[in-house]
């Protein structure tokens, strides 16, 4: 049955590769589009040569990149493709922070059974005075009240969701009750009335709720939101943070275990990818962006892309940026809220206050009856920051965050860590290449009209003070400033994702910022395409039974 369908994919990055290897291993005939000459998006590799060195080169990523143990969706994906063994894994939860005083601190779990053995890093970390370790630990407990599922997406085999939005309401429900089957329902709505709450609030003001001082926020929480949602957290969403916070610490044993490529990006995943796509017969086309689709009757009918006109395509995923797609001609419905499934932050918002169908109208749980439309405004001006809204459409454009990365040559290398992250500086990581080091600043929009010698100020002052780096031991450095590097997770932003599921039958959509649960990282991104793909899978197979 599968091998007759054309499933195309516009979009190499790695929502666009998970998905068209996760088509690939169901039979499907996969024509891969990517607009650039090459695959990988944000998450390539390149070789540079060092000024006053140009004899030697150095295979360096667009990105430095962290992952972490939990990622699931990224594990399988490159378990998939054969490039497992190019990950190094940590046995345990193992990072180790600078003060600026240039005294390291350890963030080590002990081999302890879960939940005891992420408490025991923080029980360990001397950074924060004992009482500030306790106030840590109670405000991770505290997040076990918190229902962050009805955003995740489920896991790697979760059921599609329906394409009838009252379904998909209904759906989203549902995730609520089997989380707590022995709570009342009262005991369930307290739980689901907090998860409500923090839709509505920054990470800044949560972490001030719960008395989480200057320094525990500057030693941990905000190494954290940076890192994680490259999103200031006076702008960051409290919601998705938790839910980052809860897969880290309170997800099972081990989640937390860092994980470093020993490869660059490209040779973990873009290169391995691509072999396992041609060797399912698949078909990748670059220099070839997707222009127009046409679109009839709420169903794909052709898609025009640079050089070609596709009419038997069953499917089409567009594993693009937000910014891009709203430059495809006939996506224009989809994205501007008249074509599209809802925004499942305004479903959340509606399951929360205990929304349900009846009529035409969406009765609450307080007696009162509003319409859909008046609901959803009511809910969108709920979220701080959040964009005009007018009968549905949003205006706004995504706002994005930059990352600035420093590739430095050094005459002697002092660091002995992997990785290191300094606390309370504008240089939130150093990871040590041996011959070079890489310095990486999140949320680095101030630096974005610096010149780069202004900037590489700032990061030899930050080296000097916390790693005893001077600029005598600095022979040369290489800048790279990515000033789309991830969509800002939080305010307006939220009312932008989407769902992977579109109104109009035989599109999808999939990318870092489509709604995931999780901010632009590389698991969300993986994430969006695996879930683009199960859908299509489940709307062929429903078509086309047996």
């Amino acid at each position: 049955m599968t091998e007759k369908h054309k499933i195309v994919i516009a979009g190499a990055g790695l929502a666009g590769l998970a998905a068209a290897v996760k088509l690939s291993i169901a039979g499907f005939r996969v024509v891969l589009l990517e607009a650039s000459p090459k695959a990988g998006g944000r998450a390539h590799s390149f070789p540079i040569t060092f000024p006053n060195f140009p004899q030697k080169k150095f295979i360096v990523d667009n990105g430095q990149h962290i992952m972490l143990s939990c990622y699931d969706h990224t594990i399988d994906f490159i378990k998939r493709i054969g490039a497992f063994d190019l990950l190094d894994i940590q046995k345990k939860m193992s990072v180790m922070l600078v003060g600026a005083d240039k005294i390291a601190y350890e963030l080590t779990s002990r081999n302890l059974p879960y939940p005891f053995d992420n408490l025991s890093a923080i029980l360990g970390y001397k950074y924060l005075s004992f009482s500030q370790r306790l106030k840590a630990i109670k405000f991770i407990q505290h997040l076990k009240k918190t229902d962050t599922n009805a955003l995740s997406g489920g896991n790697i085999n979760e059921p599609t969701l329906q394409r009838d939005s009252e379904r998909r309401i209904s759906n989203f429900g549902k995730n609520f009750s089997p989380q707590y089957p022995s709570l009342s329902s009262h005991k369930r709505g307290q739980i689901n009335n907090y998860g409500k709450n923090l839709a509505q609030k920054s990470v800044r003001e949560w972490l001030n709720e719960h008395a989480q001082t200057e320094q525990l926020a500057n030693g941990l929480w905000d190494i954290l939101c940076t890192g994680a949602m490259n999103t200031p957290a006076e702008k960051a969403s409290a919601f998705v943070f938790a839910r980052i916070l809860k897969e880290i610490f309170l997800s099972g044993k081990g989640r937390s275990n860092v994980v470093i490529p020993k490869v660059g990006l490209s040779q973990l995943f873009v290169e391995p990818a691509l072999e396992f796509i041609r060797n399912n017969g698949g078909e990748i086309v670059f220099s070839c962006p997707v222009e127009s689709v046409e679109i009839e009757n709420s169903t794909l009918k052709r898609i025009f892309a640079r050089g070609l006109k596709i009419t038997d395509a069953s499917a089409v995923i567009f594993a693009l940026p937000h910014h891009a797609l709203k430059k495809i001609k006939g996506m224009e419905n989809i994205l501007d809220g008249n074509g599209a499934a809802p925004s499942p932050y305004v479903t959340l918002e509606q399951t929360l206050n205990g929304v349900s169908k009846s009529g035409d109208d969406l009765a609450c749980s307080s007696g009162v009856t509003h319409s859909p439309d008046v609901l959803a405004e009511q809910v969108l001006k709920s979220v701080p920051g959040s964009g005009n809204v007018v009968s549905g459409e949003i205006t706004e454009e995504m706002e994005y965050s930059s990352i600035t990365t420093f590739h430095i040559r050094l005459r002697e290398n002092p660091l002995k860590r992997e990785f290191v992250a300094l606390i309370n500086s504008p240089v939130q990581w150093v990871f040590n290449h041996g011959e070079y080091i890489t310095t990486v600043t999140s949320t680095s929009d101030e630096w974005d009209s610096l010149p780069e010698e202004k900037i590489f100020e700032i990061v030899e002052k930050e080296l000097e003070k916390f790693l005893s780096i001077t600029a005598e031991n600095i022979i040369s450095h290489r800048i790279i400033k990515e000033k789309r590097a991830t969509f800002v997770c939080g305010g307006s932003n939220l009312a932008l994702r989407r769902p992977s599921e579109t109104a109009v039958k035989g599109v999808y959509l999939a990318g870092d910022w489509t709604e995931t649960g999780f901010p632009g990282t590389i698991e969300g991104a993986v994430k969006s395409g695996h879930t683009a793909a199960g859908l299509v899978i489940s709307e062929i197979q429903e078509s086309f039974p047996g």
